[in-house]
C-alpha cells in the first residue's frame, strides 16, 4: 500500500512536450490542471537495475540528463477521474482531482483512489482510500491519511523555487470495522529547484527542457536524499540516494530504484498507444496486475511497422482471447484483457509479428505467463 502512496505522489507527470525556445521554464496551475485532467493516465514505472545516475550541476546550465537507458522492471497505471464522482469524495473535501489504481492484493481486486488539491500556489496530496467486499458480509477498507496535506509542488515552479512540507502518513486497514493494521510514518521534507537542462527519456528522440528538484526528506527522523527531474509537460524521473549533500556528478541510487513516468491520453479503447515515440526494439512486458481478477493490462512495443498478433492461451494450449490482430505502426501500446467467465489458473499470452505484406520472417516472438485468481 505504501508503495502506491509514494509512487502516486508523482502524479504531475504526463508526457513530453516540445522543447521550448528558452532553457528556463515555469510550471503553473494551468499546466498541472491540464496534466491531471480526465481521462489522462499516468504510467508509473520502476527500474530496479540502475545503480547510479549523473545529476549534472546546479544552476541554469547546459545539463543534458540522458535517461534513455532506463528499463521497466515494474509498472502500474493511474487513471485520472473526476473527483466529484468517486466513492470516497466525502472523506476528502476540497479535492480538485483524483486518480484511480485498479489492483489485486492477496487475491482481492479493487480500486484505490488518491485525492489531490491544486491551487494557484500549490499541488497537495490529500491521501487515498479503497473499500472491497471479497465475500458477502465481509468488508475490507484501506484509508491513507496525510495530515496535514503534503505539498507535492509549490506553484508556480521555476528555477530557485523552494518549499517545505511536514506531514504524517497513516495507513489504516480494517476488516468489518476492526483494525487489522495501523502504521504511521512522519515526513519533514525540503525541496529546492536548483538546476535546469534537458532530459531524454526511453524511446524519445527529442529532449525536453526540465527542472531539477533537490529533495531532502527526514523519514521517521532518518534523512533520505533525492532528485526529481520534471518537464513542463509533466515527464518525470525520480531517484533516491543516501547522499544528502551531493549537488553534482554521479550519485549512488538507494535500493537501485528509479521511477519515471509519461502519459497516455485516452481511456476508452482496448488497445491504447502510449505516446508517439519510437521504441528501439520489440518487447512484450509482464502484465499488470498479476495475479489479477478479472482484468489486467499488457504492454508491448513495436520497433517498426509490422502485423502484430497478441493472443491468450490456457494451460492446454487453447486460444481463449485475441487481443491484437492487425498492422501496428512503431510505438508502445497497452492492451486490456478481461477474463470474466474464465476459471482461475495459469494463462499464457503470446506476441508475434510479421511483415505487413504478409511475408515470412517476422521480427519478434515472445510468450509470458499470468495468473487469474478468483
Amino acid at each position: 500500500m505504501n508503495t502506491f502512496v509514494r509512487s502516486s505522489l508523482l502524479i504531475c507527470l504526463l508526457g513530453l512536450t516540445a522543447v521550448p525556445s528558452v532553457a528556463q521554464i515555469t510550471i503553473t496551475q494551468a499546466d498541472v490542471s491540464r496534466i491531471l485532467a480526465p481521462p489522462n493516465q499516468v504510467f508509473t514505472r520502476t527500474d530496479s537495475t540502475t545503480t547510479s545516475l549523473n545529476i549534472g550541476t546546479a544552476g541554469l546550465t547546459s545539463n543534458r540528463w540522458n535517461f534513455s537507458g532506463i528499463r521497466t522492471s515494474y509498472f502500474q497505471v493511474l487513471r485520472s477521474v473526476a473527483a466529484s464522482g468517486t466513492p470516497h469524495i466525502g472523506n476528502f473535501s476540497g479535492a480538485t482531482n483524483a486518480f484511480r489504481l485498479d489492483t489485486t492484493l492477496q487475491g482481492i481486486s479493487g480500486s484505490i483512489y488518491q485525492y489531490l488539491q491544486a491551487s494557484p500556489t500549490e499541488l497537495r496530496n490529500m491521501g487515498g482510500m479503497a473499500r472491497a467486499t471479497p465475500f458477502p458480509g465481509v468488508t475490507v477498507e484501506l484509508r491513507i491519511s496525510v495530515t496535514p496535506n503534503e505539498v507535492v509542488y509549490k506553484l508556480p515552479a521555476t528555477l530557485g523555487t523552494v518549499w517545505t512540507t511536514g506531514f504524517t502518513n497513516r495507513t489504516l486497514i480494517t476488516l468489518n470495522g476492526s483494525v487489522l493494521s495501523d502504521v504511521s510514518n512522519t515526513h519533514n521534507a525540503s525541496y529546492r529547484i536548483d538546476a535546469a537542462g534537458t532530459m531524454l527519456l526511453p524511446g524519445n528522440a527529442q529532449a525536453a527542457y526540465a527542472l531539477r528538484i533537490r529533495k531532502v526528506n527526514f523519514y521517521n527522523n532518518n534523512p533520505v536524499g533525492g532528485y526529481i527531474f520534471l518537464s513542463k509537460g509533466g515527464a518525470l524521473v525520480q531517484v533516491e540516494t543516501n547522499d544528502t549533500t551531493r549537488t553534482s556528478g554521479t550519485i549512488a541510487i538507494t535500493r537501485n530504484k528509479t521511477t519515471w513516468n509519461y502519459a497516455i491520453v485516452s481511456d476508452s479503447t482496448t488497445d491504447v498507444r502510449v505516446g508517439a515515440s519510437t521504441p528501439s526494439q520489440f518487447a512484450l512486458r509482464q502484465n499488470y496486475p498479476n495475479p489479477f481478477n478479472p482484468s489486467t493490462r499488457i504492454e508491448y512495443s513495436v520497433a517498426k511497422e509490422e502485423f502484430v498478433s497478441l493472443k491468450v492461451y490456457n494451460l492446454i494450449g487453447q486460444e481463449v482471447a485475441s487481443l491484437v490482430n492487425e498492422n501496428k505502426p512503431a510505438g508502445t501500446y497497452i492492451a486490456d484483457w478481461n477474463a470474466e467467465g474464465l476459471p482461475s489458473g495459469m494463462y499464457f499470452y503470446k506476441m508475434q509479428t510479421r511483415p505487413t505484406d504478409g511475408g515470412q520472417g517476422g521480427s519478434f516472438s515472445a510468450t509470458r505467463r499470468m495468473m487469474l485468481v478468483k
